[in-house]
Parts: C-alpha cells; structure tokens; sequence
C-alpha cells in the first residue's frame, strides 16, 4: 500500500517531518514501516509502527521485533530514523536481519547524513533523494550479527542494585545526576506505600523505591524504556506494575506518593506541556496527604504549576543544576 493521504482536508490535519513527506512523496512500498509517525502510521501499510521522533511505538509489536528480527522476513521494509546513535545502530541492524533492502529515511538535524555514511561501509547504498531537510535512500545491507535485545542493554547500579538501559533510553548506561539527587532524599518512610513512577526511563527512582519497600508502579511511552525497567525487577526479584502508557491514566486507585524526573524534550525541541500535564494528572492520582516529588533543572518554570495545583509545594534539595520539589 503506498504512503500517501486520503485528501487535503485529512492533510491539513497531519503533523509530519521533511522525512514524512519524502517517503510519501516517492510514493513506496513496503509492508513493514518502522518509523511511522502516529498520525501517518495508517497511510504506510501494514506491520510495525514506531514513532521515530519521540521513540514511541503505537503498538505492542516492537519489543518482539527487535527480540527476533529475523521471525519474519521482508523484500523491503522503511526505517524513519529515530534519534541517538544508539537507537539508530538497533533499530537499522534488526531491519537488516528482517529485511533485504531497507529504505532509510531522516531529517538531517537529526544524523540522516552520518548513517548513510555509517552503512554505505556495511552495504550497498543504491538509491538517493532529498528534500525539505531530509534524505531518503535505499540500503542493502551486508550479513550483520544480532544476538538479542537484551545484549544491547547497558548495566549500571543504582545504590547496589543493577539497573539496564537500552539504546535511547534517558541518561543511557548511567545513573543521571538529578534521579541520584530524588533519591537520596528518600527514606524507609515509604516501605509498603503505593507509589508510582512517572516518566520512570530505565527505572532508577522504582528501583530505589522497591529498595525501600514501596509497591511500586511505573509508566513510560517509550516501550523500550519500559522494557529496560521490567528487566531491572526481575532481577531485583521484587514486583512491580511497570506499564507501557502516558501517565497515570489507567492505574487503579489512589498513591501516596508520585515520583519523575520529567522529560523536557520531544526529539532536539523543549516540550513544557508534557511536564504541566503531568503534574496535573499526579495531583489526580494522590490520596488525600499524597505527595509529588518532582526533580529537574533548575531553569524550568515548575514552580508556578507546582503551586497552582497544590497547597504546599517546597524545595527538599536543589544545587547550581538542579532542584528537588516536593508538593502535597
């Protein structure tokens, strides 16, 4: 089925990139698109779909994909690319094992260039095009190994705990500086306390919570986030609710408490709303007496929802970067 729109009232209504409309513009087929944006993922025919921006899939199929490229073979599938080295070598080196030549597509802010430049030593770079900010071409790869998604997966501790981040994943292989600062704000207080992990990334704030004896929930859009803290739990042995969703919608009952250390950043742009969401959605979510503990840069304008949306909103810790709240 070819990538292209209904009509230009639906059109108007689409929000692409210059990779969007090239691909629709060459008008390709293929039954497997890894990269369609949400909005045009059902233009682009059938298969996989995931949100290259913003590294989200809209369906449940990406984790098997990348566990077992090689399922299911294709003539040609399209990769959008995605953002980060890491994430691009992933999602590129599954689509060579499933596929025999694989359309690459990007903006060029965000590394179109470099991958081409990158697989034209590990294949055949056949076919060209740009436009608006964008390349596309085709690649037929070389043979290239692929063990598991697993072995993509960085370890790293959080306390003396093992925590792993896959490709894209926030603060991928380390323990970022502002979780390491919520944490240490958090004591035995909250052992058998239902708490929930917002944005919870690779899992460091869930990790320290079950730790601590919390009964721990988590959400992420990213699935492969998702994926990363449910491998860092199984090796904790202890449970928890890690759940691939936007928020707390969905989650039954109150929490006591709310943690996040909240994106701000939607592919290279500064995205304010997600996070003003967020903290609206979490006052929801709180039993009466509940607290939000929240961590971020000190530059962002939190502080004004923060008190909009709660009686009492403090600063636990802050340093020259960044700054703890703590709302109830």
């Amino acid at each position: 089925m070819r990538a292209r729109l209904r009509d230009s009232r639906e059109r108007s209504k689409v929000k692409r990139t210059g990779a969007d409309e090239l691909v629709e513009k060459l008008g390709i087929d293929a039954p497997l698109i890894v990269g369609a944006s949400p909005e045009l993922r059902k233009h682009y025919g059938k298969g996989l779909h995931w949100d290259a921006r913003h590294h989200v899939a809209t369906d449940g199929d990406l984790v098997a994909f990348l566990t077992d490229p090689a399922a299911s073979r294709h003539e040609r599938i399209v990769v959008l690319l995605p953002k980060g080295k890491r994430r691009q070598e992933l999602i590129l080196t599954a689509a060579a094992v499933s596929a025999d030549e694989i359309v690459v597509a990007g903006l060029v802010r965000e590394g179109i260039k470099s991958a081409k430049k990158r697989l034209s030593k590990r294949g055949t770079v056949v076919q060209s095009s740009s436009g608006n900010h964008a390349q596309c071409f085709h690649w037929r790869p070389d043979p290239l190994p692929y063990e598991s998604l697993a072995s993509w997966a960085r370890e790293f501790p959080v306390e003396d705990q093992p925590a792993y981040s896959l490709p894209g994943v926030f603060s991928d292989g380390r323990l970022d500086d502002a979780s390491a600062m919520l944490i240490a704000q958090l004591d035995d207080s909250y052992a058998k306390k239902r708490a929930l992990d917002l944005g919870c990334g690779a899992g460091p704030l869930s990790i320290a919570l079950a730790r601590r004896g919390a009964l721990v929930s988590a959400s992420d859009v990213d699935r492969l986030a998702v994926e990363s803290t449910r491998m860092a739990f199984e090796r904790l042995e202890k449970p928890g609710d890690i759940r691939w969703q936007d928020g707390a919608k969905g989650f039954e009952g109150a929490f006591d408490m709310i943690v996040t250390n909240p994106p701000f950043h939607q592919g290279i742009e500064t995205e304010y709303e997600v996070t003003r969401k967020l903290i609206r959605d979490a006052r929801s979510k709180l039993r009466k007496g509940g607290e939000l503990w929240l961590v971020a840069n000190r530059f962002l304008p939190w502080r004004e929802t923060l008190d909009a949306e709660f009686d009492h909103v403090e600063v636990a810790a802050e340093d020259k970067r960044f700054r703890v709240y703590r709302a109830t």
